[in-house]
């Protein structure tokens, strides 16, 4: 699965990076990171209320499909930020 002996400059597979994960890994959690942020400044322009995953996938530049395969629903995506208020 994981390849623990890659050095710094390999590019292989399944290589891990700083963070101490995979590039893969890294880029789910960075896509993560942007849509929380995304939808944080949509509830502060418009209210929580009438945050929709549609409102989200209109203003990113991701499908439906791969917001919800992030976020199940409204309430999954507003758990990150609603906490540090």
């Amino acid at each position: 699965m994981f390849n623990f002996g890659c050095k710094k400059n390999d590019k292989q597979e399944g290589c891990r990076v700083a963070s101490g994960l995979t590039k893969k890994q890294q880029a789910i959690a960075d896509r993560e990171v942007e849509l929380v942020q995304l939808a944080k400044s949509l509830v502060q322009e418009q209210g929580f209320a009438n945050l929709t995953m549609d409102k989200l996938t209109a203003a990113s530049s991701y499908s439906k499909g791969t917001i919800y395969n992030h976020f199940v629903a409204k309430k999954t995506l507003s758990l990150p930020f609603v906490s540090t208020h």
